[in-house]
């Protein structure tokens, strides 16, 4: 948003004011599933109306590779709770006729995918679309260095779903991950106890033709289905956003295109996202945007959501530049190419 800011500061100290209309919007509920952005859309239709929208919560695909993202993977987080005595008892005195909730959700988490990286949870894929022939040579034509891979990530081999390439795994394939595992006693030393619970955090990730208000429930009712005689397993808590592909070849994808080509000092590559904006989603569907322009600024190298998560000045000011390119070719799109969306 910074770099944003900053670049129509210096247009209007220099310019008087912008080449063209703007509205900026801030949305900062992402990691919560943005519950509000789709109400406040469509009750301020008017206000937001817009013919393009650009956003940056994306990255470039390498280090020196930047990327404009045409799609992006949807989301459905799940807390599970798994229950047993109504408090944490004896191991000793009570183990061996007390169900364990911590052994029962092992259970369940072992339930969900194989080892082969697929999803085990019946009428999981039956709504996913086929990956257009395009875009998997377009991903066969990227480059990948799963060396430098694996040596960022500190691990000695990687596990693409079987059947499908590192980058279709990453960013055109669903998925299902544990987040979060909690239970029993964890603090230092050992404390023999049968825990009174136990719950995990479950991130699955939703490619097109996939809805979330679909997907969420099969997968609460699969897991609940697991539950043993003297444990309850319950979902308290979910909540998804749909995944979304935007158009590649309309004129305001061209303008953002050399932008970043003169911000960065090269041409970017077009990719999905592997992560999901479900603000974009609802802006695209209360208010009718097709024009969409992810375009990331940030390396993937930069420790999102890790403890040093970090951005670069050098990147800021690239950001700033293509801000400005972007500003300034969108301004010279007549009305007409504004709204053209290609067939």
């Amino acid at each position: 948003m910074l770099t944003y800011l900053n670049t129509m500061d210096s247009i209007i100290a220099a310019e008087g004011t912008l080449p063209l209309n703007v509205k900026l919007l801030v949305e900062g509920e992402e990691e919560i599933g943005s519950p509000n952005i789709e109400r406040f859309a469509r009750e301020h239709r008017r206000m937001l109306k817009a013919d393009t929208l650009a956003m940056s919560d994306t990255t470039r695909y390498s280090t020196r590779v930047p990327a404009i993202h045409y799609g992006y993977r949807g989301l459905v987080n799940m807390q599970i709770e798994v229950t047993g005595p109504v408090f944490s008892v004896h191991s000793g005195v009570f183990g061996g006729i007390v169900r364990n909730p911590a052994m029962v959700l092992a259970r369940i988490l072992c339930h969900l995918k194989d080892d082969d990286g697929r999803v085990t949870i019946p009428g999981f894929y039956d709504h996913v679309r086929r990956v257009e022939q395009w875009e998997r040579k377009e991903m066969a034509n990227l480059p990948v260095d799963d060396v430098a891979l694996r040596k960022y990530l500190g691990v000695d081999t990687l596990a693409p779903e079987q059947g499908y390439t590192l980058l279709e795994s990453r960013y055109v394939r669903p998925t299902l991950d544990v987040t979060g595992i909690s239970g029993g006693y964890e603090g230092e030393g050992m404390k023999t106890i049968i825990p009174h619970r136990a719950g995990a955090k479950v991130s699955i990730r939703l490619v097109p033709d996939q809805k979330a208000d679909v997907i969420g429930p099969l997968v609460a009712d699969y897991i609940c289905s697991l539950a043993l005689p003297g444990s309850r397993v319950t979902i308290p808590h979910w909540y998804g956003n749909d995944p979304m592909l935007t158009p590649t070849d309309t004129p305001a994808m061209a303008v953002a295109k050399r932008a970043i080509e003169y911000g960065f000092g090269r041409r970017p590559v077009l990719v999905r996202s592997g992560g999901t904006v479900g603000a974009v989603t609802a802006l695209h569907r209360e208010l009718g945007i097709e024009n969409i322009l992810m375009m990331g600024w940030s390396s993937p190298e930069d420790g999102a959501h890790a403890p040093n998560e970090h951005f670069s000045l050098e990147d800021f000011d690239r950001g700033m530049k293509t801000v400005a390119a972007l500003l300034y070719g969108l301004a010279q799109l007549k009305e007409s190419e504004m709204t053209k969306i290609s067939s």
